[in-house]
């Protein structure tokens, strides 16, 4: 019977996340979908996951003035046993709600807000590891204006290439490979920044890189990567996918 089903709230439920929760559910080995409730939000009207719940909202950006009020809304109507937030940003809103309003329904499987914290922003990441000496990669961040001789050192015990990435960025967008100090440097003066070993083999990835000095394949695979990135142009694909409606 439907009331006795558990009540799952997917936030987001349009991203990789939120597929792979589907996914499991319904993975035919081991079908466990129709033993729960599935309600969705998104931003999104169109994502093909909204239409794989039983019901789904239309949520405004997570950022917005408007969210809190309105997942508050969502939570209280559709009462949910389990919140699972399918983005880092949510995971952060969805515990700061939490926390101004304990009448809210939901079990939220997170830890405290500063343990949150500490999964979205890489920089606090690397300093949870040091100070409970947990294995990281060797990590750097300008701390003062004149920093050029500890990124000299760092670089110095890493070797090249090694890993810009956004402090609190996510799904490895904005993530590139440095190769050399005028690139180190670029990325150094950028404060949204912060650098990192690179922990595969090295001759591997030079050798992919140097294969992007020329043409550019339309599908690449990072070696020792699973992740196949497809390069494209975001404006004409966006333009020919809006064409299709």
């Amino acid at each position: 019977m439907s009331e006795n089903k558990i009540k799952i709230l997917i936030v987001s439920v349009g991203s990789l996340v939120g597929q792979n929760i589907l996914d499991a559910l319904e993975f035919s080995e081991c079908y466990r979908r129709n033993l729960v409730r599935i309600n969705g939000t998104n931003s999104l009207a169109l994502t093909a996951n909204n239409f794989r719940c039983d019901e789904c909202y239309l949520v405004p950006p997570t950022v917005s003035d408007e969210y809190p009020k309105i997942m508050k809304e969502i939570i209280r109507k559709t009462r949910p046993d389990l919140i699972l937030s399918a983005r880092d940003a949510d995971t952060f809103a969805l515990k700061k709600l939490k926390l101004e309003d304990d009448t809210l329904p939901g079990q939220l499987p997170y830890g405290s807000l500063n343990s949150v914290n500490y999964a979205l922003d890489k920089w606090e990441s690397n300093l949870f590891c040091k100070k409970y000496q947990l294995p990281f990669a060797d990590s750097f961040i300008r701390e003062e204006p004149n920093d050029i001789d500890a990124l000299a050192k760092f670089i110095k015990r890493t070797g090249y290439p090694i890993v810009a990435k956004p402090i609190k960025g996510f799904a490895s967008k904005g993530v590139f490979f440095i190769r050399s100090w005028e690139e180190a440097i670029q990325f150094y003066e950028r404060s949204e920044y912060m650098l990192q070993e690179y922990l595969g083999k090295a001759d591997d990835v030079n050798a992919y890189l140097s294969t992007l000095n020329g043409p550019k394949p339309l599908f690449t695979e990072t070696p020792g990567c699973r992740i196949i990135r497809v390069i494209y142009q975001s404006a004409q694909m966006e333009t020919s996918v809006k064409s299709l409606f």
